[in-house]
């Protein structure tokens, strides 16, 4: 009796990893750059990022589309705190202060949160206009269809052809 191969699944180029190892990228230098230039702001950044780390968490897909969104407008929404909190008197209290304020708070998960809205909305909302678009092509082809029937008659369809409505 022979024996099976067990063929290893095909693997991706080294080129093709994904947007989470970038975005692993760019959140290692950046955290790297603050632990350098400002060791307090790593508390903002931490407590900012919270919902990438749960999106990350949750996300089944294998390459993590929800995750990049969530976190690209995580931080887009961090980002302004992030930057005064650097430029401007960067202390230990002053990132307490920060991380406790509750506007700046809704602005950074609020961020985080239309990462989510664009991971949940976008989809459907791509797939009616999908269709929509294919519908009416549909017709086109459809009128065509009719317009050569006419022109050259029933046998131009052939035996299995069909003309709906």
């Amino acid at each position: 009796m022979a024996k099976k191969k067990n063929n290893p699944p095909p693997r991706r180029p080294a080129g093709s990893r994904g947007g989470l190892h970038s975005l692993a990228l760019v959140f290692s230098v950046v955290a790297i750059g603050l632990l350098v230039t400002a060791p307090s702001a790593l508390i903002i950044l931490f407590v900012g990022m919270a919902p990438t780390a749960v999106a990350i968490f949750i996300d089944r897909d294998p390459q993590k589309f929800a995750s990049i969104s969530v976190a690209a407008m995580n931080f887009a929404g961090l980002s302004p705190t992030l930057v005064d909190f650097v430029l401007g008197a960067a202390s230990f209290s002053r990132a307490l202060e920060l991380v406790s304020n509750v506007f700046v708070l809704v602005v950074i998960y609020g961020a985080a949160a239309v990462g989510w809205v664009l991971v949940l909305a976008l989809p459907p909302a791509a797939a009616i206009v999908l269709g929509v678009i294919t519908d009416s092509r549909i017709q086109a082809l459809r009128k065509e269809q009719r317009q050569l029937i006419e022109v050259w008659g029933e046998d131009v369809a052939g035996p299995k052809a069909r003309l709906e409505g």
